[in-house]
């Protein structure tokens, strides 16, 4: 699954739109659709989605 993927999904689980989540992360609807279709996406806007959705993006050194 792609971020973009993860972020529309958990728009509709929290019953928010892509307006919605524009606005609240201060791009306009066009950028959000380009984010949200894009395959790499810049970790300060996933952490701006997952905040402006309720949730802490943290990044986990992988396990040896």
């Amino acid at each position: 699954m792609t971020f973009g993927k993860l972020i529309r999904a958990l728009c509709r689980a929290e019953g928010i739109s892509n307006a919605e989540l524009a606005r609240r992360i201060g791009v306009s609807q066009p950028r959000i659709q380009q984010i949200l279709a894009s395959r790499s996406i810049s970790e300060d806007t996933l952490r701006r989605c997952f905040k402006a959705l309720g949730y802490k993006f943290t990044l986990l050194p992988k396990k040896s």
